[in-house]
């Protein structure tokens, strides 16, 4: 008698390989899935590009009051609430006088609040620019050029004073 050449696979045998690779598929991906989520995460370097993502209106402004338990994002017409900062203190510094000062913000006309106002920060999006603040969060200290550069971060007031001066020195020369 001849031998008949076999040519596919058993039922039993795509069965074992369809197991196989919905095991490691469900062991693999999840964990991928969770450190992309982990990276997402706010970071306050990122504040410009985190604001960015509420919309395209002219200007997204973030508010946080109540020493900064409390910040809603003002986008045209939505007011979003979010607790970004995680009830951690912000302090924001301007520079004058050859001194980063502490700024006391105002509340913007189109918002109704008498609370104390820890931090304002107004990003336009179709220009790619926002405010220029210095801020103090988490122990470090944090410079947002109102143009095109990346937020820097130092780790005294010091270091950031210096940074700014020195950049203003190659501006004049």
């Amino acid at each position: 008698m001849h031998k008949i050449k076999r040519e596919a696979f058993t039922l039993f045998e795509l069965l074992l390989v369809l197991i196989i690779i919905s095991l490691v598929y469900y062991l693999v991906v999840p964990t991928s899935l969770f450190r992309e989520k982990r990276s997402k995460q706010f970071t306050f370097k990122e504040l410009k590009s985190y604001l960015s993502t509420f919309g395209k209106s002219d200007k997204i402004t973030l508010l946080c009051t109540d020493e900064c338990r409390k910040c809603k994002i003002y986008d045209g017409n939505k007011t979003i609430d979010t607790n970004i900062l995680k009830n951690k203190k912000v302090e924001a510094y301007t520079y004058k006088d050859n001194y980063l000062n502490s700024i006391r913000f105002t509340a913007p006309k189109l918002v109704d609040t008498y609370e104390e106002i820890c931090l304002k920060y107004s990003y336009y999006p179709k220009k790619d620019i926002g405010d220029e603040l210095f801020a103090k969060y988490d122990g470090k200290v944090y410079y947002f050029s109102p143009y095109f550069q990346d937020t820097k971060v130092f780790n005294s007031l010091e270091d950031a004073r210096e940074f700014y001066e020195k950049n203003l020195r190659r501006l004049r020369d």
